[in-house]
């Protein structure tokens, strides 16, 4: 292969390989990865293709430390060879319109300009086109009242994530939501990042401790970054812990829930099941007794409540009386 053709494919795997801001990359890293890709290459060669190509690409170089970080800039286009297709375009729009306020902001920020691609795609297409047309043919409905995401700090997200990334510990202060002040935690072993509802949190251990913690991000006052590697929980397990519940607040052990519900409110749980293998009996009446192991959360009894008149819980005892004090409470707010 020509050298000039040898060039040009090894920038542009360097292009690739290079972050977006405020995330960066060393030359020393970047060499690197190119020669696991088999390119022979020096750090100079490296350093003096990034300033040619900083001549014609939206880079820049972090020179405040060393080693210098190089980055794209935070406004700079998506780099790729092909162009977004029409049906890509069409794909990232929904994104943006039906998606946009449930993904972290840290991810809306990084798909910007492949939206404002996916605009300049969409953007070619005459009026008339059946593509564009498309749009105004699709609608998501969200099942609950959608909420705006809380605003987190963009110095502590982005400390958050660097560190659960390079596996390394956290120093930050929390505040929690009744607290008048933040409590200060030295030593902070992240394990995992999960969303509910539009809420980011950080599920991590405090220092020595085994109990893992559930903490919101946009709580976090202040997070810090460490160089010490973090604590590994070997019994974690991500999936798991959100099938056991925690992201909805567990309140104990599964539940065997026996509910009877009215025939328009239970008639969507033969298409969309509350568990696999949970039973539906029909009365003569037409409602609809269900039963299904649940977990014991605190989504559970929202899911319940949003019913009002049209669920009657049987068992277990305990929530069928926790729903009947809330049930005479609400009565009671409106007599």
């Amino acid at each position: 292969m020509a050298t000039n053709q040898q060039s040009l494919l090894r920038q542009w795997h360097m292009l690739q390989d290079i972050p977006r801001a405020p995330s960066k990359v060393s030359v020393e890293n970047i060499c690197v990865r190119l020669k696991a890709l088999g390119y022979v290459v020096t750090a100079r060669t490296v350093q003096r293709d990034l300033q040619a190509l900083r001549d014609v690409f939206a880079l820049e170089v972090d020179a405040r430390e060393k080693p210098f970080g190089w980055s794209w800039r935070r406004d700079a286009p998506p780099f790729s060879i092909p162009g977004v297709t029409i049906p890509e375009a069409l794909t990232l729009k929904l994104v943006e319109q039906h998606l946009h306020h449930q993904l972290p902001p840290h991810t809306a920020q990084a798909l910007r300009p492949h939206f404002a691609a996916a605009e300049r795609t969409l953007a070619t297409l005459d009026s008339s086109e059946p593509s564009n047309a498309w749009l105004d043919k699709i609608r998501h409905i969200p099942s609950m009242l959608p909420l705006l995401p809380p605003v987190q700090d963009e110095a502590v997200r982005n400390s958050v994530y660097e560190a659960l990334m390079q596996d390394c510990q956290l120093g930050l202060s929390y505040r929690r939501r009744d607290a008048a002040a933040a409590t200060d935690y030295p030593v902070v072993h992240p394990l995992a990042i999960a969303q509910r509802a539009g809420v980011v949190y950080l599920i991590c251990m405090f220092a020595d401790y085994t109990d893992i913690r559930m903490l919101a991000l946009h709580r976090i006052e202040h997070a810090q970054r460490r160089y010490e590697p973090a604590r590994k929980c070997p019994d974690f397990n991500l999936d798991a812990y959100i099938a056991a519940g925690h992201l909805g607040i567990v309140s104990g052990a599964p539940l065997a829930l026996r509910a009877t519900f009215s025939s328009a409110a239970g008639a969507h749980l033969y298409e969309t099941r509350l568990h696999a293998e949970q039973t539906l009996e029909r009365a003569a009446d037409g409602s609809l007794t269900l039963c299904a192991t649940v977990p014991n959360t605190q989504a559970l009894r929202w899911w319940l409540l949003g019913f009002g008149a049209g669920v009657s819980v049987l068992e277990p005892a305990a929530l069928r009386s926790e729903m009947a004090a809330i049930a005479q409470q609400m009565a009671a707010s409106y007599a």
